[in-house]
């Protein structure tokens, strides 16, 4: 759920079991919330131009969590 100007929109993210338990791996190593890391991932995908791929492959996940953090 996003707010913006005092309004609110809801956007479902279809996430599998596996892209959760990544999620929560990744917020795990950097010491931080699984929101904190799921809206980095958003902005990933933002920054690359990656929405169609989202829409594609679950495998966009690891690959906007790794241009956030290459090393």
């Amino acid at each position: 759920m996003m707010q913006y100007r005092g309004e609110e929109r809801t956007t479902e993210i279809p996430l599998t079991q596996d892209m959760m338990t990544q999620l929560g791996i990744e917020a795990w190593l950097r010491d931080m919330k699984m929101g904190e890391v799921v809206s980095e991932v958003i902005i990933g995908v933002i920054k690359g131009d990656l929405f169609h791929p989202v829409l594609e492959s679950d495998q966009v996940v690891t690959r906007a969590a790794r241009e956030l953090d290459p090393a």
